[in-house]
């Protein structure tokens, strides 16, 4: 939580501006925008920070855990103050500034970051433009897309830890199935319709739910023992097994993303890592 801390604290720098929690995602003052985060990865470190879980009915927000968590030392010692509020409008209608419908409101959770001023709104109804729609559009901020970068590089840390530590034998402890997601709507925080390709890589709705299923090792072709050593010669000698090893042991898995882990902190100092891979093509790590 730490690091949710301090990035919530570098954005407090700006403007005061209100975003929200678990609305759809397809606008741009939705906190997960401002993480720069897939609606997956955004969901599951919130849950991964006791900040929300997955219920039967999809997505939810713990309001409690967040004020704890705003109140508590990590803000107060720089006197950082942010506002947790929860709402029950019509958010479409705000954000396309037509009239608002007491059948289509939903409740949702709102979070107000940044410096106040006498002209800062103090509802984010009133978070409107001289069109009367809802600015959906955070305050500009120097080093932003720098700080998004090292932000996703320590979440993808925590990510990948959260799906070793649910990768051996836990398949009936569910924390969330695609069966148990809500349709996308301005009440849900579950993701827009997925893509052809990510309904195909879709787990069924009895298996649980991964943060990376479509980077797990088990779902590629994996090589015989000689194949490994002819493919990986550098990491087959990292990890000291020189006879080969089976990508799909939890250890050898474990051990991998550990020294992924340390290769990545090794190389943050460096704006832009560009290595080779295979079909010679450059792939770019920033």
């Amino acid at each position: 939580m730490d690091h949710i801390a301090d990035y919530l604290k570098f954005i407090s720098s700006a403007p005061s501006f209100w975003f929200t929690l678990d609305t759809r995602y397809d606008h741009g003052c939705h906190l997960a925008d401002r993480f720069r985060l897939e609606p997956n990865d955004y969901e599951v470190l919130l849950v991964f920070a006791g900040l929300a879980s997955y219920t039967r009915f999809g997505f939810k927000i713990k309001p409690t855990a967040w004020r704890k968590f705003l109140s508590g030392h990590r803000f107060a010692v720089d006197d950082c103050v942010i506002e947790l509020e929860q709402k029950k409008i019509d958010i479409d209608a705000i954000i396309n500034g037509t009239a608002p419908s007491r059948s289509t409101r939903g409740g949702f959770y709102v979070v107000r970051i940044g410096i106040k001023t006498e002209e800062s709104p103090n509802r984010i109804e009133d978070q409107r433009g001289r069109d009367g729609r809802l600015i959906t559009t955070p305050p500009r901020m120097n080093l932003l897309r720098i700080t998004q970068q090292s932000f996703r590089i320590i979440v993808d840390q925590y990510l990948w830890q959260y799906t070793i530590d649910n990768d051996d034998g836990d398949e009936d402890k569910d924390i969330g199935t695609a069966s148990s997601r809500p349709q996308p709507d301005c009440t849900s925080g579950s993701p827009p319709a997925a893509s052809a390709d990510k309904v195909a890589n879709t787990p069924p709705a009895n298996k649980k739910r991964k943060l990376n299923e479509v980077l797990s090792l088990t779902d590629a072709m994996v090589p015989d023992d000689n194949d490994v050593r002819q493919l990986y010669p550098h990491l087959c000698r990292a990890l000291g097994l020189d006879d080969g090893f089976d990508p799909t042991d939890s250890s050898v898995r474990k051990s991998t993303v550990a020294l992924l882990t340390e290769i990545n902190h090794l190389l943050s100092t460096e704006y832009e890592l560009v290595v080779r891979g295979y079909g010679n093509k450059n792939i770019n790590y920033v």
